[in-house]
């Protein structure tokens, strides 16, 4: 019990360790998403108003980020509709969300559209830009001077007729004239999220074609490297299910691959090529889609920890109570999504990971195999839900795409060990596997040589013609017995395995036969619960045997030997007892030979655990545990 108690604790410390390492990252993510445009070296916003004096925007790593205080307009568009003179309702922080605000005296719901109006002061002269947001799901136009800068998807003042797209529907740069400030207004569709949860940027033509020429940036590549990782793994992996390489659980992998593979389809850089194929798809749709796919992907990460048996023995128990859970807890997140009360729902989901993530921990301070590679796919695949809730909700910015992708690198890497291991481990046990059939069949030939012994049979045949001399019918029923016995030690050179129920007939007869010659003075007792498995033939009878002639049952006051079988925690029991006079330590050696050729048999045959305890004047019990096959 100890032991257990220090695995377990080893467990606790290892996933108190995992939250430790989330805190400082989920921690260190917000403080980088807050001071974004510090760590670029770019001037923070002041109250809608920047000033870029000095700065070197086309050497810069980003385009300027717009992301502070903003004027705020309620349902208004202030270009589109020329409402220049109208009054901000207040200022903003962008990016946020307006829902549960109050403007005017009004608590703002998360419906409706709006106007963000900021200035950008001393931009150099002649520097061609446009303002742009990208990553926004939702329709958008945005004005530099009261020019058309970009605009994506079809505005409306109406949710329903809002579409949205992930490519801009138009681009166009502004050149900046001399002493000239930009009056940079975005007018947003109308929408169900609360608001601007993304903060535009202003790009010169280097950071235009980074982010939508296909320049190559990092993010660009990291995907590109993660995909191209991804496709040959898939094909591996296929191919090793296909000719069953990799054991029972391949299909597990498998579709945890799988559904790494859906998750990349529903991130940004593959969703924009999916609308463009077929463009009557919302962009909005992506945050479901992501959302969906994350979920399906940590589905089919604990069906892996289930199928290697990482998980405890009521896993499916509690996989059927908090899946259902989750599913409406998701239903309710996208139902109030917009409003504060969904991070509500959306801590469910990180709640179930979380707990599984600890369940890994605990195998792993039980040492069980594959544990510290399902550690680094389920803390990966919680970071990248994580980093994917923190993008699609606006709480967290800091542009995913390269981050999930070296993220999914390792979930793949570790995907392949366990494959690797598991090929490994197939090679192995085929190669044990034959060199244990050789062994089965000299410890068999060991046990035959063992259980014909001449004295049991010229004992035998004096009883049963004692037995003709006293009882014709008596002496046929003992001599059809001794046939039944011999003809059953011979086909123990040819069979294997025989059902349970079979075996206990074979025990029967042998008791049977050994109790005549002690006048009956023996009893044995069948207590038996559960006969649905098959054991190496002759596999007990000489634990009878032992209990018969060394333990000294006849001797005893009702002596008896009692065979139990039960099923206890998907384990099979087999529990042979006598009452005789226990071990002697002169008398071991004696008896050690045949117990060894049980003991191993059905280790070889059935991964079998046999204990066995004794007392001298108190008898002995012998139990036999294994594992239930399905």
């Amino acid at each position: 019990m100890a032991g257990k108690i220090n695995l377990n604790k080893k467990g606790v410390f290892i996933f108190l360790a995992v939250i430790a390492i989330f805190s400082v990252f989920i921690t260190g993510l917000f403080v980088y998403a807050d001071n974004i445009e510090k760590i670029f070296r770019q001037p923070s916003m002041g109250l809608a108003e920047i000033d870029v004096e000095g700065l070197d925007m086309e050497n810069n790593y980003s385009a300027l980020i717009l992301k502070g205080e903003w004027e705020f307009f309620y349902n208004k568009w202030i270009v589109s509709d020329e409402l220049s003179d109208v009054e901000p309702d207040g200022y903003i922080k962008v990016p946020s969300r307006w829902s549960g605000d109050i403007f005017n005296g009004e608590r703002l719901t998360r419906e409706g559209y709006a106007s963000y109006r900021m200035v950008i002061k001393n931009v150099p002269v002649g520097t061609e830009v446009v303002c742009t947001l990208g990553m926004y799901p939702n329709a958008y136009r945005i004005f530099i001077n009261g020019f058309l800068s970009s605009s994506s998807g079809r505005v409306s003042k109406n949710s329903k007729e809002t579409f949205a797209e992930p490519l801009l529907s138009s681009s166009n740069f502004y050149t900046v004239s001399e002493g000239e400030d930009l009056n940079i207004v975005v007018e947003i569709s109308a929408n169900r999220n609360g608001g601007l949860i993304y903060w535009p940027v202003l790009n010169d033509r280097t950071h235009f074609a980074k982010a939508f020429d296909g320049v190559s940036s990092f993010s660009h590549k990291a995907v590109r490297v993660a995909i191209g990782f991804m496709i040959p793994v898939l094909i591996v992996v296929l191919m090793l299910n296909y000719f069953k390489m990799s054991g029972k659980s391949g299909n597990s992998i498998f579709l945890m691959v799988a559904m790494l593979f859906m998750s990349y389809l529903a991130s940004y850089d593959i969703f924009y090529k999916i609308i463009e194929i077929i463009p009557s798809i919302d962009y909005g749709l992506i945050h479901l889609c992501r959302f969906i796919t994350c979920f399906a992907l940590f589905a089919s990460v604990v069906y892996g920890l289930y199928k290697h048996d990482i998980l405890g023995p009521s896993a499916k128990e509690i996989f059927i109570i908090l899946l259902p859970i989750n599913i409406i807890a998701t239903i309710l997140y996208f139902i109030t999504y917009g409003n504060g009360i969904m991070f509500l729902f959306l801590s469910i989901p990180y709640g179930t990971m979380l707990y599984y993530i600890f369940e890994v921990c605990v195998a792993i301070g039980k040492k069980r195999k594959f544990s510290l590679c399902y550690l680094i796919l389920t803390c990966f695949v919680f970071l990248n839900f994580v980093l994917d809730a923190g993008e699609l909700t606006g709480i967290a910015l800091v542009n995913i795409g390269g981050i999930t992708s070296i993220g999914s690198i390792f979930i793949m890497f570790a995907v392949l060990v366990i494959y690797l291991v598991q090929i490994k481990d197939k090679i192995e046990e085929s190669a044990r596997t034959e060199a244990l059939e050789k062994e089965i069949s000299y410890i068999k030939n060991q046990a035959l040589k063992a259980q014909i012994k001449p004295h049991f049979i010229f004992n035998t045949l004096t009883n049963i013609q004692d037995q003709y001399h006293k009882n014709m019918k008596a002496g046929d029923i003992m001599l059809t017995k001794f046939s039944k016995h011999l003809r059953l030690n011979v086909d123990s050179a040819s069979k294997d395995m025989i059902p349970f129920e079979e075996e206990l007939e074979n025990i029967q007869n042998y008791f049977d036969l050994e109790n005549v010659r002690r006048d009956g003075k023996l009893n044995l007792i069948f207590d038996i619960e559960y006969t649905e498995f098959d054991l190496p033939i002759l596999a007990l009878q000489p634990l009878v045997e032992n209990a018969i002639k060394y333990a000294k049952t006849d001797e005893q006051t009702d002596g008896y030997i009692q065979i139990r079988s039960y099923l206890q925690n998907n384990r099979i029991k087999i529990e042979v007892v006598d009452n005789g006079i226990g071990f002697d330590k002169e008398l071991i050696s004696d008896t050690s030979t045949g117990l060894n050729n049980v003991t191993q048999r059905l280790k070889y045959s059935l991964d079998a655990e046999v204990n066995i305890s004794s007392k001298l004047g108190t008898g002995t019990t012998i139990i036999i545990s294994f594992l239930k096959r399905e």
